[in-house]
């Protein structure tokens, strides 16, 4: 399968008193995969993300990027798709932090360094995970 990356967007964004109780340096973040409606080839990947900003403060965003396929991007491909469950994210990741780092720093904040994130060790976990469920 041949992925190209088309566009990466902020679906909802918010910096808002903190709602959640997370500590400081805590990071909320989960990803997901959706296929597009407009065209069977095209796929989204998803990222929810949410940070504690200072003392008092939150960041949370609803992060997508956009890719499409040499083949058909249905729900079952793209949630058993090694390939699309690891490249797709490792792609999309460093425009969520650019975003982020920018968004940031427009608003008055220090820019947050993001961890690395190893997608192919969170798709092993899933994949486990999903075999336990099964037995």
């Amino acid at each position: 399968m041949k992925i190209k990356l088309i566009r990466t967007f902020a679906e909802e964004f918010s910096l808002s008193s903190l709602n959640e109780d997370l500590e400081r340096d805590e990071i909320s973040f989960t990803t997901f995969t959706a296929a597009s409606s407009s065209s069977p080839s095209r796929f989204f990947i998803g990222f929810n993300l949410t940070l504690r900003i200072e003392e008092q403060n939150q960041f949370a965003v609803k992060y997508l990027a956009e890719f499409e396929s040499d083949s058909e991007a249905t729900p079952e491909v793209l949630e058993n798709n090694s390939f699309v469950q690891v490249n797709a994210p490792a792609i999309a990741y460093p425009f969520l932090r650019a975003f982020i780092a920018t968004i940031m720093l427009n608003a008055g904040y220090e820019p947050p360094m993001l961890p690395a994130v190893n997608f192919q060790a969170l798709y092993q976990k899933r994949v486990s995970s999903k075999n336990k469920d099964n037995t």
